[in-house]
């Protein structure tokens, strides 16, 4: 693919024998590889850039000489950093955060070889395209957010191989599916949110065996049968939206149709589970920093 005229990676590797400083120190690597992989990361950063349209970017001020660690901006509509905004003290990329950046196009293969990447945003782009399997090379990643994309396909077995996940977000691609039995080895996930997409089937008994899940979304998909008991019976669980096709034992509230939809039409229906194990108005065992601030306001029809 390097030797691939025009390629994303192609367009890299000439972008860094261009960069004097880099060429230079990769001529000059020493031993034990450290060097080397640091030119492997800056290759990585910019196969990315340019395999998602970077010259498109709306912040497109990516490739400077400085270090990949330094390319970040501050974004004065979001009121945050994006970008690489954060690095270990080895140097090594831990959180990046790309939301509402026009990046468009596919995630490539050489973006899954960051395995000390600890958060990954992609909020708000049109990024298209599966997720790959490599993502279980992503080892130490803790939350991943693609919400707002056109992904398509099914969520690769893989994924649930990252044992140290704590924020799986998915909401409103194209995947398409059913969730893994699989899904219960994520030990340490405390959010999924598959809202809005195409997935389909039971859902899986093992999402029982999430005993640090928090919240879990469903909507807007069509997914069969019934809410596991299992996932009422985890004591950490404060919020679960599921589509109104499933049936829910537990859920605080009936289903009610989103402003222009009717209880028949679905889509918009959800029912709503706060606090399973207790009064969802007893909030007296709730710690300040456990208690949900975005509840909506429930109105059943």
């Amino acid at each position: 693919v390097v030797l691939e005229e025009g390629s994303p990676q192609n367009r890299a590797m000439k972008w860094l024998v261009q960069d004097a400083d880099y060429s230079s120190i990769l001529e000059n690597a020493d031993d034990d590889g450290k060097t080397l992989r640091s030119v492997v990361q800056r290759y990585i950063a910019v196969v990315l850039y340019f395999s998602t349209g970077g010259e498109e970017w709306i912040e497109p001020d990516w490739l400077g000489s400085n270090h990949e660690c330094e390319w970040s901006y501050q974004s004065l509509s979001l009121g945050k950093t994006l970008g690489i905004i954060e690095c270990d003290n080895k140097k090594s990329i831990t959180r990046m955060d790309f939301t509402h950046n026009n990046l468009n196009g596919t995630i490539p293969e050489e973006f899954y070889l960051l395995n000390k990447l600890r958060y990954a945003q992609f909020f708000g782009n049109e990024l298209s395209g599966s997720i790959s399997p490599s993502i279980s090379k992503l080892t130490s990643l803790q939350n991943l957010l693609l919400t707002k994309n056109s992904l398509t396909s099914y969520i690769p077995d893989e994924l649930y191989s990252l044992y140290r996940l704590q924020k799986l977000v998915l909401t409103d691609n194209e995947l398409t599916g059913t969730i893994s039995k699989f899904v219960g080895s994520i030990p340490n996930l405390v959010v999924l949110d598959v809202r809005n997409n195409v997935f389909t089937g039971a859902l899986p008994q093992e999402l029982g065996q999430l005993s640090k899940l928090g919240k879990l979304y469903l909507q807007g998909n069509k997914f069969v049968g019934e809410v596991p008991q299992g996932i009422c019976d985890i004591s950490t669980v404060y919020e679960l939206e599921a589509g109104c096709s499933i049936s829910c034992s537990c859920c605080t509230a009936e289903c009610f149709a989103e402003k222009g939809q009717s209880n028949q039409q679905g889509g918009g229906q959800k029912k709503v589970l706060y606090y399973p194990t207790m009064n969802p108005t007893d909030l007296s065992t709730k710690s300040p920093i456990d208690i949900p601030t975005d509840i909506p306001t429930i109105i059943p029809t």
